[in-house]
């Protein structure tokens, strides 16, 4: 009796042993297959700040108050920007809605 607890019991530790085992290759393996693919498209400080240079100089800063608000423009230039990799296909974009003061 004592022999077959022993052995139920090393039976249920080494199935423990290889699930996490199993698991832990697993998370591995999508971890590296998905880091593969994905760098092309890691937002970077250097990529933001052009993007941001560039979004300026396509939507210049309004005078306060303005009535003429265009944040859905920047913003939508930005991630354009960031999705393209900062190659946009002209330096400065529309101004519809600027004032230009």
């Amino acid at each position: 009796m004592v022999g077959s607890r022993v052995a139920r019991k090393v039976a249920r530790t080494v199935a423990r042993t290889v699930a996490r085992t199993v698991a832990s290759v697993s998370v591995l393996v999508l971890v590296a297959s998905s880091a593969g693919s994905n760098t092309a498209s890691a937002l970077t400080a250097e990529l933001a700040k052009k993007c941001r240079e560039m979004m300026v100089k396509a939507h210049p800063p309004q005078v306060a108050g303005s009535s003429n608000g265009s944040a859905q423009q920047e913003r939508s230039y930005f991630q354009t920007c960031v999705a393209r990799a900062g190659k946009m296909d002209g330096e400065a974009g529309p101004t519809e809605g600027r004032s230009g003061k």
